[in-house]
């Protein structure tokens, strides 16, 4: 049943998914970053996929999700797929795209809120952005005090794009 997406596009859908994650300790944290291994850093993660399934409310594609540039420490990185299959799943719903999911096993699309990287899934949600549409973007940014001392700021971005052709001006 992959007609309503199909239908916006001259040829079978694909997506492109770029996510980049930058973390900053404050003062206190660059002083121990050496001894914590949690320092400011970087990573990138990259996925591609083929549409597989799709409901009125759900996408899912079957591709790729790996890391392709990091500077982060172990307990600072997302679960990623390596050179295995992954699958990436949006949701959408009164027009707006509410989440994506990266995710290791075809129909575990359901967002993870424990365990994330043991259970082969990563995920972004309250991404607010149009749908359809060519590409989806989105900014976040949180923080967190670890052992009550180090302040721990991260940027989370994101950008979704549909390359499998120019979007059709009419279904």
């Amino acid at each position: 049943m992959l007609t309503l997406l199909t239908a916006a596009f001259a040829s079978p859908p694909t997506v492109q998914v770029t996510y980049v994650v930058r973390f900053d300790v404050d003062a206190t944290g660059d002083q121990i970053c050496s001894f914590t291994k949690l320092c400011d850093c970087t990573s990138t993660y990259v996925g591609t996929g083929n549409l597989v399934k799709e409901t009125s409310d759900r996408l899912t594609f079957e591709g790729t999700w790996q890391r392709t540039a990091n500077t982060c420490s172990d307990p600072l990185l997302v679960w990623d797929a390596g050179e295995g299959k992954a699958y990436h799943t949006l949701r959408h719903r009164n027009g707006r795209v509410t989440e994506w999911v990266a995710h290791r096993d075809a129909e575990r699309y359901e967002r993870l809120t424990s365990d994330m990287k043991a259970g082969g899934q990563f995920w972004m949600d309250a991404i607010d952005q149009p749908w359809p549409a060519a590409s989806v973007t989105s900014t976040q940014r949180d923080g967190t005090t670890l052992a009550g001392a180090v302040k721990l700021d991260a940027t989370h971005m994101l950008e979704i794009t549909f390359p499998s052709g120019d979007q059709k001006t009419s279904p």
